[in-house]
């Protein structure tokens, strides 16, 4: 019986040891949890499916700013976001009905100073044995932070996509390699092409790489990351077009290495740069004709009296067509004094309103003899225009001096056309022939004081016209292909017409 007891004794002992043990993991583990709950840095909240918060943690108290005690009392519509509550409802209506017992559902919290956060809610639902839901463990995460990042980030994607979309600057971005990822509206505009046509042909497609420009700004923005310079890129079209560019290396938000190429057409700007050019050198022209017209002159006309006295002798008259000849040759020589002192005038051009058709018809009988006597076509069209402030001289020797070019460029039956109309609130003045034409690299030297084309000219016809078309205010644009030249001269319209 001792035996038995003592054998009794120990089973106690044993199982009273084992309980001790487990009831000591029990308090560790509850400790470790207790631990966890309190010092986690996400809100974690224990809720009663019928009573409501039972337990909440301090993470989940400083995020909504009240107490526990205050939680407690409170029922979760209280501190959600009126927005946020209809799908909130019906999440809770799911879980109601059984259908399902976890979702995570991103909301805006209410906090007790009635500021707004944005938490992560993640809620695991536990049932009874009639499979009602009975506690509720959620996890709030504080994302305020991430979601004000991200609407920084989609307001500066929303401003970096509306100025790309509405710069008047072409925009590309592109890979390092040249492959475009997307092109703006400006530039397809300027090159003629859709955003899909310049992604297709790349960098090489859209710049002129025989411009030696390109190669050293590309060189100089994989050296610096980036660069700035002109160079000529490609419309559809196969024109060239003078641009000015600017283009800097940068990671995108998906961490690849991008450029952004920014171009600006400046057709326009080297027109200007060039006509300043143009009348420098003009006014240089003008300040030397100026100084020593008159001075050539003189000498030239007593020349010229003692030709045609010794021409006139019967003894000289072997000698006669020599003589005509060294008359000719200083009539011509004369005729270049005469443009060069024209090129010299300084005093303010006197402008009477009238009509431009009305000079052109009085000029139309000589225009049209010579014509006729080269064996050539001519065509006549005046359009209904207002009257200009014109000068009748100046513009008469302008349209003698295009007309003279344009047959010159002619072959026999050619036609020359002389017409006016309205065109961009302006009169327009086309003066057009049937010759060979004029190449784009002839065209930007036009009006350039002694370049010319012809073996006898001296470059100064087309440079008085441009003068004279200074003083009217008027601009001379040209137009020419393998099939001919077309001159328009735009003249502005007075503000008062008669």
């Amino acid at each position: 019986m001792n035996e038995a007891y003592l054998n009794n004794y120990s089973v106690k002992e044993e199982i009273q040891v084992q309980l001790e043990s487990l009831h000591k993991k029990f308090r560790e583990s509850q400790i470790q949890l207790q631990t966890i709950f309190d010092e986690a840095i996400i809100g974690i909240v224990l809720l009663n499916y019928e009573t409501g918060i039972s337990l909440c943690n301090p993470a989940f108290q400083e995020m909504l700013g009240y107490s526990e005690n205050e939680l407690k009392t409170m029922n979760f519509l209280e501190f959600t976001h009126p927005d946020d509550l209809i799908k909130e409802l019906e999440i809770y209506r799911k879980v109601t009905e059984s259908k399902i017992d976890k979702y995570q559902l991103e909301k805006r919290y209410i906090r007790k100073d009635k500021s707004i956060i944005w938490g992560w809610l993640s809620l695991t639902i536990t049932r009874n044995s009639l499979d009602k839901p009975e506690y509720v463990i959620a996890m709030v995460e504080n994302i305020t932070q991430r979601k004000l990042t991200e609407e920084s980030l989609r307001e500066s994607e929303e401003q970096f996509r509306n100025l790309f979309e509405n710069s008047m600057d072409g925009i590309c971005i592109t890979k390092p390699d040249g492959t475009i990822i997307s092109a703006n509206p400006a530039i397809c505009e300027m090159l003629g092409m859709t955003d899909g046509e310049i992604c297709a042909v790349g960098r090489k497609g859209i710049v002129d790489f025989s411009d030696g420009r390109v190669s050293k700004l590309l060189v100089e923005r994989e050296q610096t990351g980036k660069f700035k310079g002109e160079y000529y890129a490609i419309h559809k079209s196969g024109k060239r077009i003078p641009v000015e560019a600017t283009s800097k290396f940068y990671w995108n938000s998906k961490g690849e290495k991008v450029a952004s190429v920014i171009s600006r057409d400046i057709t326009d700007r080297i027109k200007t740069r060039q006509e300043i050019d143009r009348l420098d050198r003009l006014n240089l022209i003008g300040q030397m004709a100026a100084g020593i017209g008159h001075e050539i002159r003189n000498p030239l006309t007593i020349v010229r009296g003692y030709l045609q006295l010794l021409g006139s002798r019967p003894e000289n008259a072997v000698q006669r067509p020599t003589f005509d000849l060294m008359i000719s040759e200083l009539d011509r020589a004369n005729c270049i004094i005469t443009e060069f002192l024209s090129l010299a005038r300084t005093k303010q051009t006197d402008l009477i309103v009238q009509s431009l058709n009305d000079i052109l018809h009085n000029l139309y009988p000589l225009i049209e003899a010579d014509t006729y006597s080269q064996n050539k076509q001519i065509s006549f069209n005046p359009g209904i225009i207002p009257n200009l402030e014109l000068n009748k001289n100046e513009i008469s020797q302008l349209v003698l001096n295009l007309t003279r070019n344009a047959l010159e460029a002619m072959k026999e039956q050619g036609r020359l056309t002389i017409a006016t109309g309205l065109e961009n609130k302006k009169v327009v003045l086309v003066i057009e022939d049937e010759g060979s034409g004029i190449s784009s690299e002839e065209i930007e030297k036009i009006g350039t004081p002694f370049y010319t084309t012809k073996d006898n000219g001296t470059g100064l016809g087309l440079t008085t016209c441009f003068k004279i078309a200074e003083a009217h205010h008027a601009k001379i644009d040209v137009e020419s292909s393998p099939k001919g030249t077309k001159f328009l001269i735009a003249f502005p319209i007075p503000s008062i017409n008669p």
